[in-house]
């Protein structure tokens, strides 16, 4: 079977369930909602007198009840390596038994930058199974290299299921990352903003996720967004409700209403060891921003369907 329509002619016309999709020579699953669970809880969001500013969290300062400060958390990233990531993991699940004596755990947030406007760019820190849709690939296996199941449920592929780049997005060369093809989520993008009624600073969803790619040695980071949770965010925001979008990256991920749902934000992992330049964060985002639609592709396999 040579031609794409010989195998295409494998397949039976009639997809196995109503929730499979062609693939290639194969029918990928799409995971239903309730079959993947956050397994690592990433904790309540900070009220505005827990506010934790970037410049402390550089500081390294002891925030919470416990002895797990900031630092740890950045010098582990800091010094990631692709073939460490189980290690980091695993520290993750033993900061989490231990967090769980408590309500507050602040360290586990990553300063990365700030804005002109004095807004701060944090990861809520949370290595959990991603939230972007997700598709079981019976042939997606790059997991294995680490040779532990638990890391089926942390590690993925990502899938562009709308691809588009802008003419400035080139999708390969010019030494910009490309889409990652083996990742792991490291929790959310969080923004801190005042609010001009108390002066007060709080946290700020912004529905994008931190991924981390595992696969290419600097571990660049991105920020991915499933295109429709973006325009329901959007919809939303124009009605004045609740969850406002928050004008992120010298507005480039909303640009003239096309709602960009991937882009680099930093080069590698590895820069969290320093203060993170907003002006190079917003030169990536500028070159890596596109509309794809992400879904994260794992290989669950029948037992977790």
């Amino acid at each position: 079977m040579d031609t794409i329509s010989e195998i295409e002619n494998t397949l039976p016309i009639v997809p196995p369930t109503s929730s499979s999709i062609r693939h290639d020579n194969h029918w990928d699953e799409i995971v239903p909602d309730d079959v993947i669970v956050d397994w690592l809880h990433d904790g309540p969001a900070l009220a505005p007198e827990e506010y934790i500013t970037n410049e402390s969290l550089y500081k390294n300062e002891r925030l919470g009840k416990n002895d797990v400060i900031p630092g740890d958390w950045m010098a582990k990233l800091a010094s990631l390596r692709p073939e460490r990531v189980p290690d980091l993991i695993e520290a993750h699940n033993e900061a989490e038994r231990f967090r769980k004596r408590y309500v507050w755990d602040p360290a586990r947030r990553i300063p990365l930058c700030t804005d002109e406007e004095g807004r701060e760019y944090q990861i809520k820190l949370s290595l959990s199974a991603s939230g972007l849709d997700m598709i079981d690939c019976p042939e997606f296996t790059a997991w294995g290299r680490f040779g532990d199941e638990e890391m089926r449920c942390v590690l993925f592929g990502i899938r562009d299921r709308l691809p588009y780049r802008p003419p400035s997005s080139p999708a390969k060369g010019g030494g910009m990352p490309e889409l990652p093809k083996l990742a792991a989520s490291l929790g959310y993008l969080e923004v801190g903003t005042i609010d001009l009624s108390d002066g007060l600073m709080s946290s700020v969803s912004t529905d994008y996720e931190v991924i981390m790619d595992v696969g290419s040695d600097d571990m660049p980071l991105w920020i991915m967004a499933p295109q429709q949770c973006l325009k329901d965010r959007a919809m939303a925001a124009q009605r004045s409700v609740v969850r406002p979008l928050v004008p992120i990256f010298r507005r480039m991920m909303d640009d003239g209403g096309c709602l960009y749902d991937v882009a680099c934000i930093l080069s590698s992992v590895r820069k969290l060891g320093g203060r993170v330049s907003y002006a190079e964060s917003c030169e990536l985002v500028s070159k890596t921003r596109a509309v794809i639609d992400p879904a994260c592709v794992v290989a669950l396999g029948p037992e977790w369907m």
